[in-house]
């Protein structure tokens, strides 16, 4: 899990250090933790669901704004750019690039389904 997570980061720094973006590291992280988030908050809205919680507005704003500050201090806090250089070196000469980019998209949308699922779910009960 911590390879595929460190090949997200590098494929999304890398699409944003080619796109122009003055900080592609801190970017990337942002993106990288928001889909965990997405994902982390698809679970945390099955629990409720599994426990018989009612719908509220401010469970899932809180939901949403730990996920934030989460998202937010992770991805000021970590060494990202020296962390991008490691893995530029490793990943340099890979093989299957395009397929290997669909899966890195895939995996924020797929988050993002997810995430819009469970709310659908959580509000009907």
């Amino acid at each position: 899990m911590k390879t595929f997570l460190n090949y997200c980061f590098y494929r999304y720094a890398k699409f944003y250090k080619e796109w122009g973006d003055n900080g592609p590291y801190i970017m990337a992280f942002g993106l990288l933790f928001l889909t965990i988030a997405l994902y982390l908050g698809s679970i945390i809205n099955f629990l409720f669901y599994q426990i018989g919680m009612e719908y509220s507005d401010k469970v899932n704003i809180g939901v949403a704004v730990f996920c934030c500050v989460f998202d937010f201090v992770f991805s000021i806090l970590l060494d990202s750019e020296g962390r991008y250089k490691k893995l530029e070196k490793k990943y340099k000469n890979e093989n299957n690039v395009k397929l290997k980019g669909w899966g890195v998209g895939l995996f924020i949308v797929f988050g993002l389904i997810c995430y819009i699922v469970s709310l659908m779910v959580f509000k009907t009960v």
